[in-house]
C-alpha cells in the first residue's frame, strides 16, 4: 500500500530565501516591529508605499547586515516568551510571519554583506597586527592628523598620610597614572591606516597623513570600483567565501 503524502504545513515550507525572499505582507510586519529610527522600517514603508520594488532580493541594494542584525533583537521579542504564547493564540498569521522574518534574517546574516558593512571611518587604528592597548594610531580632529599615540603608566606615590586616624603606621596606597605621548608618524603606519580601508593604499598617493576617517572613506566609495573593493577583500579573507558582498547602499528614495 503507498503512503498517503502528508500535506506540507506553513511551518514546513521551503525557506524564504528560496522562494523569493519577503513578501509585502512580510515587509509589513517589519514596519510594526523594527525600531522607528532604523533604515529597514524606512524601506519597508517605501515597499508598502510602491516606492520600491522590493522583488529579486532589492533589499540587498539599500540594506546591510548591520541592519538586519538590529532587527533580530526586536524579532526576538515578539516571536519568544509570554509574546509567542500571545501570538499564537490570538494571531497565529502575524506570529507566523514574524517567525519566517526572523528565520530569514538569520539567514541572511551569513549571505550576504555590504561594503559599508566592512569599510567604515576608523578612529582608532593598531600599530600592528599584535593588538597593543597602550600603542595605537588615532585621528586628531584639532591639529588635522594622524598621530602615534602611546600610554604610559607610571606609579605616583602618596603624600605622607600617617596623620590620617592618628594612626602613625597608616599611608596610602601608590596609584597609577597614565598619560598620552605623542610619537612621529612613520610611513609605515600611513599604510597601516591606508589598508585598514581595505589596502587604499595603491589608490592613495600623497599627505595620506592629513586625511581623515571620513576622507578616505570617502576616497574609497568615489575612486576605486566597487569590484576592486571585494576583490581585495576576499583576498584578505575578511568575509567567508560563501558570503555575497555587495556594493555601496544606495539612500531610501522619498516620499514626494
Amino acid at each position: 500500500m503507498v503512503e498517503r503524502q502528508r500535506p506540507t504545513s506553513a511551518q514546513e515550507s521551503p525557506p524564504l530565501h528560496e522562494r523569493g525572499g519577503l513578501t509585502l505582507a512580510h515587509w509589513e510586519v517589519l514596519a510594526k516591529i523594527t525600531p522607528k529610527a532604523s533604515k529597514v522600517r524606512e524601506f519597508a514603508k517605501a515597499v508598502l508605499d510602491g516606492r520600491i520594488d522590493p522583488s529579486n532580493f532589492s533589499h540587498r541594494e539599500y540594506l546591510g547586515r548591520r541592519h538586519w542584525r538590529i532587527v533580530n533583537t526586536n524579532i526576538l521579542d515578539a516571536t519568544e516568551g509570554f509574546n509567542k504564547i500571545i501570538g499564537i493564540a490570538f494571531n497565529r498569521r502575524n506570529y507566523q510571519l514574524t517567525k519566517e522574518v526572523k528565520n530569514y534574517v538569520v539567514s541572511e546574516d551569513g549571505t550576504y554583506i555590504s561594503l559599508n558593512d566592512i569599510i567604515k571611518p576608523i578612529e582608532k587604528v593598531a600599530v600592528s597586527d599584535h593588538i597593543d592597548p597602550h600603542e595605537y594610531l588615532k585621528w586628531d580632529g584639532f591639529s588635522r592628523s594622524w598621530q602615534h599615540i602611546t600610554i604610559v603608566e607610571e606609579w605616583e606615590l602618596p603624600p605622607d598620610n600617617r596623620d590620617i586616624l592618628g594612626d602613625t603606621n597608616f599611608q596610602s596606597m601608590p596609584t597609577i597614572k597614565t598619560s598620552e605621548r605623542v610619537q612621529q608618524i612613520k610611513s609605515a603606519h600611513v599604510e597601516r591606516i591606508l589598508s585598514r580601508f581595505v589596502l587604499l593604499t595603491e589608490d592613495v598617493q600623497t599627505n595620506a597623513v592629513k586625511l581623515s576617517p571620513q576622507e578616505l572613506l570617502n576616497i574609497a566609495q568615489t575612486n576605486v570600483q566597487p569590484e576592486k573593493l571585494q576583490e581585495r577583500i576576499r583576498e584578505r579573507g575578511v568575509v567567508p567565501d560563501t558570503t555575497q558582498i555587495g556594493g555601496w547602499e544606495k539612500l531610501i528614495p522619498q516620499a514626494t
